[in-house]
């Protein structure tokens, strides 16, 4: 599953040319991750050439936006290995039943 959700229950966010706040967040997650993956020194040469000032963001945090990111993506995807390990464990169990037993415990597939 990918950095950004589609929460239907939530306000509109705004957007600039047609992204929201989460498509930049995944967007900048994704450019992060491949310099990281390059070598341990490409992210930090990247923000070593950014004129923060320039920006008008302080590059202390948008290293902090990037720590906690990648800590909340662990826990995610930590979070959907274990719905999936759940999900092949029943339906190795459920297909170790008859149809008899299905239908006494009210299992329909």
């Amino acid at each position: 599953m990918p950095c950004r959700t589609d929460d239907w229950d939530m306000p509109e966010t705004p957007k600039r040319n047609g992204l929201d706040i989460d498509q930049f967040e995944a967007s900048l997650c994704a450019v992060f991750t491949v310099l990281e993956a390059m070598n341990d020194a490409a992210l930090d040469q990247l923000l070593d050439k950014v004129d923060w000032k320039e920006a008008g963001v302080k590059r202390g945090h948008v290293e902090a936006w990037w720590k906690r990111h990648k800590r909340e993506d662990e826990d995610r995807r930590k979070r959907e290995a274990a719905e999936k390990r759940k999900d092949d464990l029943r339906k190795i169990a459920i297909g170790k039943l008859t149809p008899e037993e299905l239908a006494i415990l009210g299992i329909r597939l």
